[in-house]
């Protein structure tokens, strides 16, 4: 018995081998060694008689022999009614061929293969119908890369409306392609509506209108364009970008109308602050961390022009303005202030063509960016310092004048709390002798009396020197260059 069933087998196998032999001369060479293609033939009832080796290679883990094998095997279950309605219809239209998108199962590793297939009748050269043959080409990577596409076009719609932004697309006619719903709902329409629609339908294709040359200018000369367009409709500013593919042309906007608010509020603001900064009578001059002057208030003009006869303008280094005598101490203070520190120094600034100096105060301060929390490392956070020159040559001499008036009148007190204590105690010492004379009823004697006279003598000299003196001294006071 079990001879028999083996002598069964073996008979089958040579017929499918026979069958084998009989086909391949029917098929074109190139089309069996294909590295794209695959090639099978299956009798009528479904059953391999013939594959190439690519399927071979493909659906390795079935056998090492697929011959007499029943196709249906490799065809999942959803799609094999594709297979008997393509055979019905070759069957039918015998001169026909028949195409299908099949998905067969590979080994658990790779899942399932997608594959389009041709299938027509073979014939042989008495124009027998022998089997089907089936002309396959795998669609996996294909289809893979098409999910792919889709996903990635799904984030990208997604992305696109977390932006708040709109987006359409066009092919080289102008017909709309793609758009999301931002933009469909700014045209109060459907996205489904707009696909197949002229952009000109859409939009007036009018080129006075800035965008619609700009539409054109980024399609035809094939350049990224972008700008930005108010909506009288929709009362809103929109930043639009137009970038051109190689089927037509991208656009993607973007409500911008709080940042236009945003950027008029702070342009005003900053108009506010350079008015207030311009009518000061300091100098204001702001440099980067290597001296290049960034900006300056309209008080630098001028005091830059006056003390050095340069010209103060964005760009330069600030060491080019300062005379050598203080450029190494300014040098210091600089640094001191890009390690985060404030200095301020008082210097009698002298223009070579002047005999005097004036007095100036320069404040050197850093600046951090104010729109971040500064860290432990405020030298991060830097972004600048800020160069204030104050006029204080007025303060300056008044307050010498000052110190100057307190000596002299420290001087004055001195005279009349020391030098003029002297003659005052000896009036009064010669008050005293000339006192108990007349208490003892005494007539002064002429030469007592001539003595008294001549030191009452001395002592006014000596008062009225001091006088003078501080008559002297008052003089110089009232008569100061300063006042």
């Amino acid at each position: 018995m079990i001879s028999f069933v083996r002598l069964f087998i073996f008979s089958i196998a040579m017929k499918y081998y026979t069958l084998f032999d009989d086909i391949v001369p029917l098929i074109p060479t190139w089309l069996i060694n294909s590295p794209s293609f695959y090639v099978i033939v299956t009798d009528l009832e479904g059953k391999y008689i013939f594959y190439n080796e690519k399927f071979a290679q493909k659906f390795y883990f079935l056998g090492d022999n697929l011959l007499g094998l029943s196709s249906a095997n490799t065809v999942i279950e959803e799609d094999r009614h594709k297979v008997a309605e393509s055979i019905a219809y070759i069957l039918a239209n015998p001169t026909e061929t028949q195409r299908a998108v099949i998905r067969k199962p590979i080994d658990s590793k790779e899942g399932i293969c997608t594959s389009t297939w041709d299938f027509s009748l073979l014939n042989n050269d008495k124009k027998e119908v022998i089997g089907i043959i089936c002309i396959g080409y795998d669609l996996t990577e294909s289809e893979i890369n098409r999910q792919k596409a889709i996903e990635f076009d799904k984030k990208f719609d997604e992305v696109i409306d977390e932006l708040g932004g709109g987006f359409f697309a066009c092919d080289k006619n102008w017909i709309c392609t793609k758009a999301n719903k931002v933009i469909a709902e700014l045209r109060n329409t459907t996205t489904e509506d707009l696909m197949g629609t002229s952009v000109w339908d859409i939009l007036p294709n009018d080129d006075s209108l800035a965008y619609v040359r700009s539409y054109k200018e980024a399609m035809n000369e094939r350049k990224i364009v972008q700008f930005e367009q108010f909506g009288p409709k929709t009362t809103n500013w929109f930043l639009v970008t137009a970038f051109p593919t190689t089927e037509g042309l991208n656009v993607f906007f973007r409500i911008i109308t709080k940042e236009k608010e945003q950027e008029k509020n702070l342009k005003e603001t900053e108009e506010k602050l350079k008015a207030i900064l311009d009518s000061t009578p300091n100098a204001y001059i702001f440099v980067s961390k290597d001296l290049e002057i960034l900006h300056f208030n309209q008080r630098a003009i001028f005091k830059i022009n006056s003390l050095t006869k340069k010209r103060l303008k964005v760009g330069i280094n600030f060491m080019e303005l300062l005379p050598s005598f203080f450029k190494n101490t300014f040098q210091e203070d600089f640094k001191t202030a890009l390690r985060g520190g404030m200095r301020i120094r008082e210097v009698e600034f002298i223009p070579e063509w002047e005999s005097t100096g004036i007095w100036l105060r320069f404040e050197i301060i850093p600046v951090y960016d104010r729109e971040i929390v500064p860290s432990s490392d405020k030298t991060n956070d830097l972004i600048g310092v800020s160069i204030n020159i104050i006029n204080i040559d007025e303060t300056k001499r008044s307050y010498d004048f000052i110190k100057k008036q307190n000596d002299k009148l420290k001087e004055i007190a001195f005279l009349q709390s020391h030098l003029l204590r002297k003659p005052v105690v000896d009036i009064k010492g010669l008050l005293m002798l000339i006192s108990e004379e007349k208490a003892n009823d005494c007539v002064i004697s002429s030469p007592n009396l001539e003595l008294y006279l001549n030191l009452l003598s001395e002592v006014n000299e000596d008062i009225d020197a001091i006088i003078h003196q501080i008559v002297a001294i008052t003089n110089e006071i009232a008569q100061s260059k300063y006042i």
